[in-house]
């Protein structure tokens, strides 16, 4: 089978991937000063795009840059790009904007640099199993440097990605030696006598739009949850404990580095969350 060529935005039209080149100068890749963000769809329509371009805004605008289309173009083009790429059943749409080409290396130029890809989204997706059968996860003192923003700053999660593999792990999640803060790219919620509990969106961590969803259905829904602070301790002791994230939407979690989640199985209130969650995702496609 032939395989199916890959398209993206660049350069203000959309064209084949493999044309997009960036100059050796920018300084996205000279100083890593680019932010991104990344969605994906559900029936091939993108989910929550509103939210995701708010939140794209907000992280370049942190770094002084102007996104050169409007949230009506990027919808345009998005869709554009998910019709260029037939064989794909679901797609990841992947943003990024840097401080552009600057031969001095320091630097802004008056026009960043801005694209966008639309990658096959199987690839990001956790195995069934892990839903079924629950996930394991291993802790990490560290906090990302301006959590709140989709910089392109990943290098400790890289640096972890090894160890995380050696430990059978989906994820990493940063504490700051007392508590927990997120996932390396994922948000964390932990079930303690019946209460949902996440760490609340500050200059610590990222307010992921994953998250942001479960704790407006967990509200209309009527199941108790909390945005407060939560120690370590309180990680290891607690009932129950799932992650959210664009690809991964509710993963739950069973094993903490060497401790058990609750008795190592899936809880009844994760999976409660994880039913509605993907009522609501399949369902988004029809309200668009």
């Amino acid at each position: 089978m032939k395989k199916q060529p890959a398209y993206c935005y660049a350069h203000g039209k959309i064209m084949r991937e493999k044309d997009f080149h960036i100059s050796p100068y920018d300084l996205g890749v000279l100083r890593g000063y680019a932010v991104f963000d990344f969605m994906c769809t559900t029936q091939r329509h993108l989910f929550h795009p509103r939210e995701h371009w708010q939140r794209f805004v907000r992280s370049a605008k942190f770094l002084g840059l102007t996104p050169p289309i409007t949230y009506k173009q990027f919808t345009t083009i998005a869709a554009a790009l998910i019709a260029k790429h037939p064989a794909y059943p679901e797609l990841a749409i992947r943003t990024v904007i840097t401080g552009g080409d600057s031969p001095s290396g320091i630097l802004l130029p008056d026009i960043p640099t801005f694209y966008i890809l639309a990658h096959n989204l199987l690839p990001y997706l956790p195995a069934q199993k892990l839903y079924d059968n629950g996930a394991k996860v291993i802790t990490k003192n560290y906090q990302r440097v301006y959590a709140p923003y989709k910089t392109v700053h990943y290098i400790e999660a890289l640096r972890f990605q090894k160890e995380r593999l050696r430990n059978h792990a989906v994820e990493i999640i940063y504490h700051n030696g007392t508590h927990v803060l997120e996932c390396s790219m994922a948000n964390l919620f932990i079930v303690t006598n019946g209460r949902m509990i996440t760490p609340p969106a500050d200059d610590h961590i990222l307010s992921g739009i994953t998250r942001n969803t479960v704790i407006a259905l967990a509200a209309k829904n009527h199941l108790p949850l909390s945005e407060r602070r939560i120690t370590l301790t309180a990680l290891r002791n607690a009932d129950e404990a799932f992650i959210t994230g664009s690809a991964k939407h509710v993963l739950p979690i069973t094993h903490i580095d060497r401790h058990r989640v609750g008795d190592g199985s899936v809880g009844p209130i994760t999976r409660t969350v994880m039913d509605i969650y993907r009522s609501h995702y399949d369902a988004y496609a029809a309200g668009v």
